[in-house]
């Protein structure tokens, strides 16, 4: 964890920001503590992006799918800023510990039953997305990570409400990551199912 800088604002919402995780492509991720003591993996989104209604709208649709799943499998959803904030943020459980590429570039494959164990841990994590009425479709590795109560799927940024051809997806455009993206995902995202989402795993 990074210290806050000067442009970093001390809260969002109630939340008090501790430091800085990291960056991804849509925000900066600061580690943050709500009032009654939970540490939160807070998510806000870079200035570039703020001012395009289609980044605010896919921002918001991840806070709306976060909160629409419960499983343990998932990490919680805990909060995010109105639609139409100046900084919009969202606000979901910290799960410390390595991601699952981070960990097998650390310490090599996983052994045959700890692969299993997680394997069908992941399953019901994304059983409980699917009955929510979700596709995640972008599945990866860097997206699991390993917790102390167990593995969660993170990272809903390229989410999908409903059916996969809804809103913000573009008609012959692809979404995910190369690596782990099922044949259809390429030049189709409009028409991808949850067997996509069962691919990746």
């Amino acid at each position: 964890m990074q210290s806050l800088r000067d442009e970093d604002p001390p809260t969002l919402g109630d939340i008090t920001l501790l430091g800085r995780l990291g960056k991804g492509g849509m925000g900066q991720v600061y580690l943050g503590m709500t009032p009654e003591g939970d540490h939160a993996a807070v998510k806000t989104m870079l200035g570039d992006h703020v001012a395009q209604s289609e980044m605010r709208e896919r921002f918001h649709r991840e806070a709306s799918a976060l909160g629409m799943v419960h499983s343990p499998g998932t990490a919680a959803f805990m909060g995010s800023s109105e639609p139409d904030a100046d900084r919009p943020w969202l606000a979901m459980e910290y799960v410390p510990g390595l991601d699952l590429s981070e960990y097998v570039k650390r310490d090599g494959a996983l052994e045959e039953v700890t692969g299993t164990g997680l394997f069908l841990l992941l399953t019901d994590a994304l059983e409980a997305i699917h009955q929510a009425g979700l596709l995640h479709r972008d599945l990866k590795p860097a997206n699991v990570m390993l917790g102390p109560t167990g593995p969660k799927v993170v990272d809903f940024g390229l989410v999908a409400i409903g059916e996969a051809g809804g809103d913000l997806t573009v008609v012959g455009a692809h979404m995910g990551t190369a690596l782990c993206m099922a044949p259809e995902q390429f030049g189709a995202a409009d028409t991808v199912t949850r067997a996509a989402d069962t691919y990746a795993l």
